[in-house]
């Protein structure tokens, strides 16, 4: 059975058992592989491996797609589809089974009409997703199938510099056959991108490479033997859900905050500030240039907007979504911008006229009274993440023409305080920072407050 590829007329994966997958495992999740490994599974619990290219869409609407051929793919529920990769694969309502990530990254979110919401950040190799339904056997789950979405890569993406002059787009649509007009929004750029990626002349191989558990792995979590990988699951789970399973008692402080505060803003920005803390403390995704092929094939992007493109005079940064994490060793600044909005919470913008510059002063006094009162500890809240983020985290708000707002920094100073943004792989030696760029007029920095420390 080991790395038996089926029939073309078949989705592109291979079939295989805990034996064939150990080794590929073990320095991803050493923990999960010694679970399983006590467990010993027969050869019923089968796994299959899927490599989906760039951008592929691996939930639609909250349907499952398997890769097929030449980078097609099939609908889980697609009546022509063999019945046994169904019976094996649909337990979790034909959404994604309990999926193992591989290599590269996956990106979990909404699609709005305007916008792009990520769900977390983009997941990793060594991660298990999709075992929140599993989990909760035999009774009805509050988790709703929605209409989510997951992507190979980063979905959430974007050039830095404006890209969308008319002949510079032509040479591009020509070179790698676009079937799209120039971009006028950031959240279109993905959809180049992604052309881009699996057209042949690109020249760069890309994959997110997943774990598909079948059925049978889930059919005995109550029988004995499997009460220590039955733990494990719960565990991991319940570690990875704290802040989610919390977040009505922190919509109930910031709704205090806001009852008592002094600042009327409109529900935009109010909920622009509960995204910006929930930024600071890792369980939702800022914004940074992507330094490595993670997210995406990002070196071939950049080689097609500088040689093809002719992107000569900025250098070609492409924003990816990036997670803060405050306790590791190097601490990498996050960045979220009115601009580019990605709060999962999107209440709508007063009726009256506001420029962004006021916006984003707003956004600033309502923060700064909600760091006050958070500081205070009247909530008794010394003992969470938050509170002990809000006194290691700086956040400074930037924009192109800062008028008379003292408070608000020029965006200048953005890549002379944060070189990540001067590390493309693709460097055109008269190249400079892109600092009119539309992400960074509007824009809010989450970094540590030792700013040395990264």
């Amino acid at each position: 059975m080991n790395g038996n590829r089926l029939k073309a007329n078949k989705p592109m994966l291979e079939e295989l058992t805990w034996r064939d997958v150990r080794e590929e495992l073990q320095p991803l999740n050493p923990e999960f592989v010694q679970v399983v490994d006590e467990l010993s599974p027969g050869d019923e619990c089968v796994l299959f491996k899927a490599k989906y290219p760039y951008g592929s869409e691996i939930l639609k609407q909250g349907k499952f797609y398997l890769p097929g051929q030449e980078g097609t793919l099939i609908a889980l529920d697609d009546p022509n589809l063999d019945r046994r990769f169904q019976a094996l694969l649909s337990y979790n309502l034909n959404s994604n089974p309990v999926s193992f990530l591989l290599k590269n990254s996956t990106e979990l979110f909404s699609a709005q009409a305007d916008r792009t919401l990520p769900l977390g950040g983009l997941t990793t190799p060594g991660n298990l997703f999709g075992l929140f339904r599993i989990l909760t056997r035999g009774r009805i789950s509050h988790q709703p199938k929605f209409t989510w979405e997951m992507t190979a890569g980063a979905r959430s993406i974007f050039m830095l510099p404006k890209v969308s002059e008319r002949e510079s787009f032509k040479r591009l649509k020509r070179e790698f056959n676009l079937s799209i007009d120039k971009p006028k929004e950031l959240n279109e750029h993905w959809t180049i991108f992604k052309e881009i990626a699996n057209h042949p002349n690109f020249g760069y191989s890309w994959s997110t490479d997943i774990l598909f558990f079948s059925k049978p792995w889930f059919e005995h979590l109550d029988d004995r033997s499997w009460e220590h990988f039955n733990y494990f699951l719960y565990r991991y789970t319940w570690d990875r859900s704290d802040y989610w399973r919390n977040q009505f008692v922190w919509n109930l402080i910031f709704s205090i905050i806001q009852k008592e505060s002094t600042v009327r803003p409109n529900s935009f920005i109010a909920d622009t500030v509960k995204c910006l803390f929930s930024i600071a403390v890792g369980n939702a995704p800022g914004f940074a240039p992507a330094l490595d092929n993670f997210a995406a094939p990002i070196e071939g992007l950049q080689k097609a907007y500088c040689n093809v493109y002719g992107l000569k005079n900025y250098l070609p940064v492409i924003m990816q979504p990036q997670s803060f994490k405050i306790n590791s060793e190097k601490v990498r600044p996050v960045y979220y911008s009115l601009q580019f909005p990605t709060a999962i919470e999107f209440g709508p913008k007063s009726s009256k006229h506001t420029s962004l510059l006021t916006d984003l002063y707003d956004l600033k006094q309502l923060f700064d009274k909600h760091l006050e009162v958070l500081k205070s500890n009247i909530f008794n809240i010394e003992e969470t993440p938050l509170y002990r983020a809000i006194d290691q985290v700086a956040f400074d708000f930037f924009h192109t023409n800062m008028g008379a707002y003292e408070e608000i920094l020029d965006s200048q100073l953005i890549a002379k305080e944060d070189d990540s943004f001067l590390n493309t792989f693709i460097k055109e030696k008269e190249a400079v920072f892109p600092a009119a760029a539309a992400f960074l007029k509007g824009c809010v920095r989450i970094a540590k407050s030792q700013h040395d420390s990264y």
